[in-house]
């Protein structure tokens, strides 16, 4: 686990791996939170916060920048826990009101996660202050229909969420975030590129100085994605893949491949990507992530080599 970075003045920056979001952790005048993490490593959640002399119970609002269950997991418990407020995009607020599973994609990947209470909507345009700092809301949908990013115009400093990282880019999930979902990540990315940046803290990953060459190389894989829609799917399908294997905690092969026939995903993306052609799909991106070293199998045990 990598230290927490001050970015502002009692502001932290806490990088996690893959599976898990990262955090943003306001430490005076007093305690929130940006992002939760995952449902089951709220433990080393909880360490984290502690290490930077935050309670659960003294937190008083989490921000969520959307509802996936990477970003969201611990927000019941420390609602629970300290009765604070939750802020996120008013999407966001109706999937958790309507309890509506699959539109955060919950159900649709077969992702653990749990219904809150959401109290506070940050649309577009909006300024959010989180202690002695001001941000800016930006609606950022493509990969999150609820999807916001939070820009500090005074420091430059954009929290990107998943709308921007260094050198990748976020699923897109068309069959649950519409058709038009590169085209809305595209427009996304321009609202972001007319900003002006100095420091980018991303969903994942660490932070980097660089915006414009990350806007520009996740326009260019959105402008192939346009071009060639199986590439996407195959992209969506492998980036799934290895998260679910953490999410499994490293499983045998034959409980991976029973877990896909439970959830709605990837019968539909190969059905609609692939002709049906569940089978082959399977056996060829696993050997591709395998050759890639992105997984590995020892034993009829699928194990993810990424950091979760």
């Amino acid at each position: 686990m990598k230290e927490p970075v001050e970015i502002l003045k009692g502001l932290f920056f806490c990088e996690r791996g893959f599976l898990n979001a990262n955090h943003f952790v306001l430490t005076r005048p007093y305690k929130a939170l940006i992002d939760t993490g995952y449902l089951t490593c709220l433990e080393q959640t909880e360490k984290i916060l502690n290490s930077l002399g935050v309670k659960f119970s003294q937190v008083r609002l989490i921000v969520s920048t959307h509802t996936h269950s990477d970003h969201i997991g611990g927000n019941r418990t420390i609602q629970k826990a300290s009765n604070c407020r939750v802020a996120l995009h008013p999407l966001g607020r109706k999937f958790m009101e309507r309890k509506d599973s699959r539109s955060p994609w919950w159900s649709y990947y077969g992702h653990k996660a749990e219904f809150f209470s959401a109290d506070l909507t940050l649309h577009d345009r909006d300024m959010l202050s989180l202690g002695d700092h001001e941000f800016m809301v930006i609606h950022t949908p493509g990969h999150a229909a609820d999807g916001i990013c939070l820009y500090n115009p005074k420091e430059k400093l954009l929290i990107s969420s998943d709308a921007l990282w260094e050198n990748d880019l976020a699923a897109m999930t068309p069959l649950v975030e519409g058709e038009d979902c590169v085209i809305k990540a595209r427009q996304s990315l321009e609202s972001l590129g007319r900003l002006e940046v100095g420091l980018v803290c991303p969903g994942h990953g660490p932070c980097f100085k660089n915006a414009p060459k990350a806007l520009v190389k996740a326009d260019r894989r959105l402008k192939s994605y346009l071009k060639d829609p199986e590439k996407m799917a195959r992209d969506q399908i492998k980036r799934i893949f290895i998260f679910t294997l953490m999410m499994l905690n490293n499983p045998l092969r034959q409980d991976f491949v029973q877990h896909l026939k439970s959830v709605p995903w990837f019968q539909e993306t190969v059905d609609r990507y692939f002709n049906g052609e569940y089978e082959p799909v399977k056996r060829d991106i696993l050997e591709e992530l395998k050759k890639r070293g992105l997984i590995a199998e020892k034993q009829n045990r699928l194990f993810s080599t990424i950091r979760p």
